[in-house]
């Protein structure tokens, strides 16, 4: 015998979506299906069944759930649900057509309208021309219009502001965010970036508010559950410093240890294995440790970025570079190993043209490969590849180090730097040890940049060796490396000159 609810589809239909509620999907999807044994052609088991699938991973049977839906009763709800299942496939432009029928249908419709500014964002991270970033604005501009005084709307349109390098609109975005929830620490650490890029230091208050954030928590108690440490004078203590970001960062902010280990009876670091042979000869750092092995005991720690915070940094007093210097033994092996390389070029240059894949923003800011071609037709000029872990197909007057370079760590790559006249690079790791190490560095930024490199100048407070060559407008790395090549060839000029 059956029940009423087995030959009912909506109430099929209903009991899915309580079996959803409860965290029940496979029980869902069962429902969902068996009223469409029932009623093939019905919109809402299609459009609820198309969620399961979806949600479990099966995005081209979800895909084709929504779809029917659609054709048999167009909204913009469905519209929208078919357009992120298309986009789980990698189909980008077909979902953005899908997502503007959505707002056809209903120009309103908020998680339309807010979806398509993400992905628009999305685009540009992955290099897309910044009439992308263009439109994402003015999505979350319209959906904060529908929606005003909503946190969640003032912060994604503050964050497109602030990828854009739109630095007034951004602090002033983020200051009613944090007005409207004090206590969540995001908008206060988005308004600490935009304020150091400005160049002003006060911004490491709201930087620091980092700590508060959920992932950073996690990271933390990962590595050590003791109390943070709030830059008071502690003899007796001993200070845990730790890097939660990428070896760019901790080789820039582990000039503040010393000053930190002034406070403090002593100090330790934690960082990625492949860094400790190179912070270890770092000023004021009593030990340096793998952190994937155990933390040795401390009383307090603190994140290596969040120093200047704690020390009370400012803009006038950063500690200067160098600060790091590879030993002499490997340099000099290093410099047997590239001098058949290089010999006789008036310049050796080392390029590195890509940073970390897995940092957000790594497309914007590395460089094609292609453009160093602009600098081997520099005469008198030897480029060698300093990038490791790279499949790119290179001009064949990049020359490489082979697989020593490769499996070496930070201290290899220090000797192999401290043998160069000059270092070119994208914002990356690199960058950050030519510089630590006083190495003249010319560096590659996009255009907006990290906030590090501050705006409109071409040299750089944390490293007096560098020099910025930036992007007059986004994704114009043409001109970038234009400019570099007509500097490049000054400089093989003079040192031409000067021998003569």
């Amino acid at each position: 015998m059956t029940t009423p609810i087995a030959e009912d589809p909506a109430a099929l239909i209903a009991e899915g979506v309580a079996a959803l509620r409860r965290g029940q999907a496979r029980d869902a999807e069962s429902l969902f299906l068996q009223a469409l044994r029932l009623d093939p052609h019905n919109p809402k088991a299609l459009s609820n069944l198309g969620g399961v699938l979806r949600q479990r991973g099966a995005y081209r049977k979800a895909e084709s759930a929504y779809r029917l839906a659609c054709r048999l009763a167009p909204s913009a709800v469905r519209l929208y649900n078919l357009a992120a299942a298309v986009r789980d496939q990698g189909r980008l432009r077909e979902a953005e057509i899908i997502l503007g029928e959505s707002l056809e249908i209903d120009p309103e419709y908020l998680p339309a309208r807010a979806l398509l500014g993400h992905w628009r964002i999305e685009n540009w991270e992955r290099g897309a021309p910044v009439e992308n970033l263009d439109s994402a604005i003015g999505e979350f501009t319209r959906a904060l219009e529908l929606d005003p005084g909503c946190p969640d709307r003032i912060a994604t349109l503050a964050m497109a502001h602030q990828e854009a390098g739109h630095w007034p609109e951004a602090i002033q975005l983020w200051d009613h965010c944090c007005a409207l929830v004090p206590d969540s620490p995001e908008p206060y650490h988005r308004r600490g970036q935009c304020r150091l890029a400005q160049g002003d230091f006060a911004g490491w208050t709201d930087w620091s508010r980092q700590h508060d954030r959920p992932e950073i928590a996690r990271c933390r108690r990962m590595v050590t559950d003791r109390p943070l440490w709030d830059g008071c004078h502690a003899p007796e203590a001993t200070l845990l410093l730790y890097n939660n970001h990428g070896a760019g960062d901790a080789i820039q902010f582990v000039r503040y240890a010393a000053r930190a280990r002034e406070r403090v009876g002593r100090l330790i670091v934690a960082c990625d294995p492949a860094l400790t042979r190179l912070l270890r000869l770092v000023e004021g750092v009593d030990a340096v440790v793998d952190y994937n092995r155990p933390i040795p005991p401390h009383d307090t720690q603190c994140s290596l970025m969040a120093l200047p915070g704690v020390l009370g940094a400012t803009l006038d007093d950063i500690p200067p570079a160098p600060y790091l210097r590879a030993p002499e033994r490997l340099a000099e092996a290093w410099r047997e190993r590239l001098e058949p390389i290089l010999a006789g070029a008036a310049v050796r240059a080392g390029v590195c043209w890509r940073g970390d894949p897995r940092h957000r923003l790594d497309r914007r800011r590395s460089f094609p490969p292609g453009m160093l071609a602009r600098l081997a037709d520099v005469p008198g000029v030897s480029l060698v590849s300093l990038q490791q872990g790279h499949s790119d197909a290179l001009d064949p007057r990049v020359h490489t180090l082979g697989p020593e370079y490769a499996a070496g760590d930070w201290l290899d790559t220090a000797a192999v730097l401290d043998r160069l006249d000059l270092v070119i690079a994208c914002d990356t790791g690199i960058a950050h040890l030519a510089g630590t190490l006083g190495c003249p560095i010319w560096i590659a930024l996009a255009q907006p940049p990290d906030w590090r490199w501050f705006l409109d100048r071409d040299d750089s407070p944390w490293y007096p060796a560098v020099r910025l060559f930036r992007q007059r407008r986004p994704g114009d790395w043409e001109g970038v490396f234009d400019r570099m090549a007509a500097v490049l060839r000054s400089v093989v000029r003079s040192l031409v000159i000067g021998y003569l």
